[in-house]
């Protein structure tokens, strides 16, 4: 239709057509055909119908028949066993989007169970942006049946690639949550090898590695993060920290991150020559990081910072103070998160490490919030 609506020969070809598509007396063999489609074609066809004039009626029709109840269904049967890639492009797609959200809802969980336990892992960025998808139309729970497949069957080929990183690793390990522990380690072993891992330490900005590592450290048990612990995380978060006395705030934010997530996977630094920030410094890098208010248990963004702060602690000579407002704050959101009943349900190391920064805290507490050695 494209080339023909195009081509100065075809043209009247393609008016016809568009005319004839539209006609009541082919509206059911229309949308018959559209049933029988892949919905990434479907998709784009419907994409250039919305954009055409000759065709806004066809699309109009179209959308209206296959949001119908049976219509729906089949489309939902079809979405589940499409692709990852190929149902990321659709889902994204800027045209009927209220179309493809009704036939997500549509989606039958144990359908998707099936059809994603043989489904072949071509494209992991492609299982990130689906979770994200997933999540924007309601359905997460939908992300941890394609998590367990790229856990239990993915290969090294799919993961050393340029555009995956540490990030990806996270979103999948995160949500495998039907992986048993020799699966994980399986899993590990095949993607996390030396050089990859190297790799992923070098390229993202502090903050973005801090975040990541941190999910990793909550994710995995200690005995399951082995191969994360890496003279290039070490060199990393030195290069990082020689950077604290000509950054500036948010870059010492950074770095202090970083510093209490390596921690968190098991990279602990010895003491050396660092340009700490001294306690004015520290009060304006604590105001970047105050807590949002509607929060009733503590963020990962303070939890990275202040698990930098303990360690700063243990490796300067110079004690500086927190601003006890903050700190207050701090402590009493640990201590929430511990107590509630979402902290009781953590795994047990999460939630050592989480009675060790209380303690940690209230020692600080005791000294008028000088941040003591833990």
């Amino acid at each position: 239709l494209s080339y023909a609506a195009e081509t100065n020969e075809l043209k009247p070809v393609f008016k016809v057509l568009a005319k004839a598509l539209a006609e009541p007396k082919n509206r059911l063999a229309l949308v018959d055909r559209a049933l029988q489609t892949p919905l990434s074609d479907l998709a784009t066809f419907l994409s250039y119908a919305a954009e055409t004039n000759e065709l806004k009626p066809v699309f109009k029709v179209l959308a209206e028949d296959l949001a119908e109840p049976t219509n729906l269904h089949h489309l939902a049967t079809a979405m589940e066993w499409q692709p990852l890639d190929a149902l990321v492009s659709v889902l994204k797609s800027d045209t009927a989007g209220d179309l493809w959200a009704n036939v997500f809802a549509a989606i039958d969980a144990a359908g998707w169970e099936k059809a994603r336990s043989e489904e072949e892992i071509r494209k992991i960025d492609a299982f990130v942006a689906f979770e994200r998808i997933a999540t924007l139309l309601g359905r997460p729970g939908l992300a941890e049946a394609p998590a367990l497949r790229i856990v239990v069957t993915s290969t090294p080929k799919v993961w050393h690639q340029p555009i995956i990183a540490l990030h990806h690793l996270f979103s999948v390990l995160r949500l495998a949550s039907g992986a048993t522990p020799d699966d994980i380690d399986r899993f590990m072993n095949r993607v996390a090898t030396a050089d990859w891992v190297d790799r992923c330490y070098r390229v993202p900005k502090a903050g973005a590695l801090a975040g990541t590592l941190l999910g990793l450290a909550t994710t995995l048990a200690p005995d399951q993060r082995r191969l994360l612990v890496r003279e290039s995380l070490f060199d990393r978060v030195r290069i990082e920290l020689l950077r604290l006395g000509m950054s500036d705030s948010e870059t010492r934010a950074q770095a202090l991150s970083l510093l209490g997530s390596a921690a968190a996977i098991g990279v602990s630094i010895p003491a050396g020559e660092v340009d700490w920030p001294d306690t004015s410094e520290l009060t304006e890098v604590l105001k970047l990081r105050v807590p949002d208010r509607v929060l009733t248990t503590i963020g990962h963004l303070q939890v990275q910072l202040w698990l930098g702060l303990r360690e700063m602690a243990r490796l300067r000579a110079v004690r500086v103070t927190a601003s006890p407002p903050l700190a207050e704050q701090i402590l009493d959101l640990w201590v929430a998160t511990q107590d509630g009943e979402t902290g009781k349900a953590l795994p047990p190391h999460v939630r050592d490490l989480n009675a060790e920064m209380i303690v940690w805290l209230r020692q600080c507490k005791a000294d008028s919030w000088r941040l003591v050695p833990p």
